[in-house]
């Protein structure tokens, strides 16, 4: 039983724990501050938040799993957009070329593991 109806599931929670997630990698920086850097963080947290609930709606994960994967996605929420905002500049740039580099790394296969024993050195 879950004290969140599907309906809060939809945007209260996602950005409630996207805020929270926000706000604790907020309080972890070593620097100071502006106004700005505090309503980027929350605005991207947020936004985080709400992608992730949207990708796990149809996955059907318990709602602690919900949580831990929003509040992780919030916290890391600027590395993630700036790594897909890289990554959509260069699909602007080369939109067949950034597909096959894509397509080529998820097909590599897996480097075969030498499980037998090195050679003797020659006399």
């Amino acid at each position: 039983m879950s004290i969140l109806s599907d309906r809060d599931w939809t945007y209260a929670a996602p950005v409630g724990l996207g805020i929270l997630g926000a706000a604790a990698r907020l309080a972890m920086l070593q620097r100071q501050l502006t106004l700005g850097d505090v309503i980027r963080g929350i605005v991207m947290g947020a936004f985080a938040g709400l992608l992730v609930n949207a990708a796990l709606s149809s996955v059907g994960v318990s709602d602690g799993v919900r949580s831990a994967l929003i509040g992780a996605a919030s916290f890391l929420a600027d590395l993630i957009l700036t790594g897909l905002l890289a990554l959509g500049r260069r699909f602007a740039a080369d939109p067949l070329g950034t597909f096959d580099e894509i397509l080529s790394r998820v097909r590599r296969p897996a480097a075969a593991k030498d499980t037998a024993p090195p050679a003797p050195p020659a006399a």
